[in-house]
C-alpha cells in the first residue's frame, strides 16, 4: 500500500468516528430546532433545514454501521458522544 493510501485510509476513519462521537448532539440540536421552527397550526419558511440535518445524521449513523467491520468500535464511540456531554452538563 503506498503512503498516501494509508493516509487517506486513517483519515478517513477518523472521519468516522468523529462523526459518529458528534452525530448525537447533531440529532438532538436538529431535534429541538426543529421543534422550535414547527408550530402546531404551520411551518415556518425554511424549517426543513432541520430536518435534512436529522435525516442526513441518521443515515450517516446507517452508513457508519453498514460499511464498517469494527461495529463494536461504533457503537462505543456513539455512547461516548451521548454520555460526554451528559457528564460534561452534570459536573
Amino acid at each position: 500500500m503506498s503512503s498516501s493510501h494509508t493516509v487517506l485510509k486513517y483519515l478517513r476513519l477518523i472521519h468516522l468516528c468523529i462523526g459518529v462521537f458528534i452525530a448525537p448532539a447533531l440529532l438532538f440540536f436538529a431535534f429541538t430546532g426543529a421543534l422550535q421552527t414547527f408550530s402546531l397550526h404551520e411551518t415556518t419558511r425554511g424549517s426543513s433545514v432541520s430536518i435534512g440535518l436529522f435525516v442526513s445524521t441518521l443515515s450517516g449513523l446507517y452508513m457508519s454501521y453498514k460499511y464498517i467491520r469494527n461495529r463494536q468500535l461504533i457503537t462505543v464511540i456513539l455512547l461516548a458522544g451521548i454520555i460526554v456531554p451528559v457528564l460534561l452538563t452534570v459536573f
